[in-house]
């Protein structure tokens, strides 16, 4: 007979891996499941879609332990063999373990950000988490954009860093045009190097 425990730790998986609602997997039936394709058909019932989804690795060895001892046409059963209602036992592992502000629902949050952080698009979160209007994905916006920041400081980093080494295997041009201001003996080859900027090989300032 399968453990309660297992029961809890096996939903958790769904819930973390799929971003769908408790209700959605808890009524989740065998034949929604396709495990040669990997796939996982949905239905939406809160928004009336469905949905296909493809299932991680950790999904696929939680469905194919549970097929083996499979009793009932649903995934997650009560004793009598009915969906799944009860959760308590997760709300009481979540409590003891201190986890304030935390909640199931908050495992749908946490799949969302894990796709969001990894750089999928929000209209493609929006699908896999079925949502009925992307504003409601929106909230998930200000993590795209910090990451797109980050992206933009890798890039400009790296652009950087290519620069100087470029500038430190090359040699100084033989011939640069010198520009003098009024009253002035500035030479800006000098300047840059001072500034320690890369400087093209086709540097050339006149005083056209």
């Amino acid at each position: 007979m399968r453990s309660y425990q297992q029961d809890n730790y096996d939903l958790c998986i769904l819930l973390l891996d799929t971003g769908a609602r408790l209700s959605e997997i808890t009524t989740l039936r065998w034949e929604n499941i396709n495990l040669k394709t990997g796939t996982i058909s949905l239905y939406r019932s809160k928004v009336g879609n469905e949905s296909i989804l493809h299932m991680t690795d950790r999904i696929k060895n939680v469905l194919n332990r549970r097929m083996k001892s499979r009793s009932s046409e649903f995934i997650f059963t009560d004793r009598n063999g009915s969906s799944k209602k009860s959760v308590a036992g997760i709300r009481s592992a979540i409590k003891r373990a201190g986890l304030e502000d935390c909640t199931l629902h908050t495992m749908r949050h946490t799949a969302a950000t894990r796709l969001v952080q990894a750089g999928m698009p929000l209209y493609e979160v929006s699908n896999i988490l079925g949502h009925s209007n992307i504003l409601m994905t929106a909230r998930y916006a200000h993590l795209a954009k910090a990451d797109v920041s980050k992206r933009a400081r890798d890039i400009l980093n790296g652009d950087n860093h290519t620069s100087y080494k470029n500038q430190s295997t090359s040699k100084k041009p033989e011939k640069y045009t010198h520009f003098y201001q009024a009253g002035t003996q500035s030479d800006p080859y000098s300047s840059l190097m001072d500034l320690d900027l890369p400087i093209p090989d086709n540097f050339s300032i006149s005083t056209k």
